[in-house]
């Protein structure tokens, strides 16, 4: 109970007192039969005051037991909420909290559930509406993952990932975010950010003994690249692959540099006269793979007995 309400219920509890002693003392004197110090028409007098105090302390016991029913502040202005609660015979305490829903300035709800009965001046608690909570969003590009997450987890943001591999940046960092440093956001958003997974890599296969044609689809599929050189092998069959200049199971990069040594078959007699009466005295040429991501190395480009020399560890 409040204090208003305290020494209103004090009041009421005097004024009965009051009228009580005055009925009593105006009893007292019929009871004794001072109908000359009355008057003849005492008893009408009596009545009319008792009447009048009898109603007096109904109204006042009424006024103070008066109940004022609480109205819905539920998505009104402060303003309006106020101008509401002086109608209603109540009154307000108010609390402030960010909303994503609810624009500032407006209540977003009410401790007191509206239509119940309360006591005049109650007092209704109502919850209003500071607007989005808004947050900075920080620099996470070449930030390490780890430290980007606490970043955002600081600057109350969630990081939405995607990776993707890069030949510029190491593996782990923040390639690139969609958000720019400094852009306000409601806090609680999500950021999208793409993480390096480093450079892409592959497995190199074991081609020796593949033919050509084979070693190509599968370099396709992995989508490496290779040159070829020709030798004659008297072992190997032609179009064959002898060996190659990168070892199986190398993880391969976009710049590794293959070369697959391919079969001409054995030499003939013919291939013989033709080496014995050339200025050169070596082949020097190389056959193709047969698509468009290989490169032939050529007579310009390769010389072929030096890398064959070079390369004799391979084995055939």
């Amino acid at each position: 109970m409040s204090r208003e309400d305290d020494v209103g219920a004090a009041g009421v509890g005097e004024a009965a007192k009051d009228s009580r002693d005055e009925l009593e003392d105006i009893l007292k004197a019929l009871e004794a039969g001072d109908s000359d110090k009355h008057g003849p028409n005492m008893k009408i007098i009596i009545g009319v005051i008792a009447g009048i105090v009898l109603v007096s302390v109904v109204l006042i016991i009424m006024m103070v037991n008066r109940k004022s029913v609480v109205p819905d502040f539920v998505g009104h202005t402060t303003a309006e909420a106020k101008q509401i609660a002086r109608e209603s015979g109540v009154t307000l305490e108010e609390k402030k909290e960010y909303s994503s829903e609810v624009e500032e300035g407006c209540v977003i709800s009410q401790d007191i559930a509206k239509g119940m009965k309360v006591k005049r001046k109650a007092s209704v608690g109502i919850t209003v509406s500071k607007g989005k909570e808004m947050t900075v969003v920080p620099e996470f590009v070449g930030e390490i993952l780890d430290d980007a997450r606490a970043m955002a987890t600081e600057a109350g943001i969630e990081l939405e990932e995607t990776e993707e591999y890069s030949k510029d940046v190491a593996a782990g960092l923040i390639i690139e975010q969609q958000d720019t440093q400094g852009t306000s956001i409601e806090k609680g958003s999500s950021v999208k950010v793409t993480v390096s997974l480093g450079e892409q890599t592959v497995k190199l296969p074991d081609f020796v003994g593949m033919t050509l044609n084979d070693a190509t689809i599968q370099c396709s599929t992995l989508g490496i690249t290779f040159s070829t050189l020709q030798e004659n092998s008297d072992t190997v069959d032609e179009n064959v692959i002898i060996r190659q200049s990168v070892k199986a199971g190398t993880e391969m990069t976009e710049d590794t540099q293959l070369y697959l040594i391919v079969s001409k078959g054995k030499k003939t007699s013919s291939s013989v006269a033709a080496s014995s009466g050339s200025a050169g005295g070596g082949s020097g040429s190389s056959g193709g793979s047969g698509t468009n991501e290989q490169a032939d190395s050529g007579t310009s480009s390769v010389n072929e007995d030096e890398f064959i020399t070079e390369e004799e560890e391979w084995g055939d």
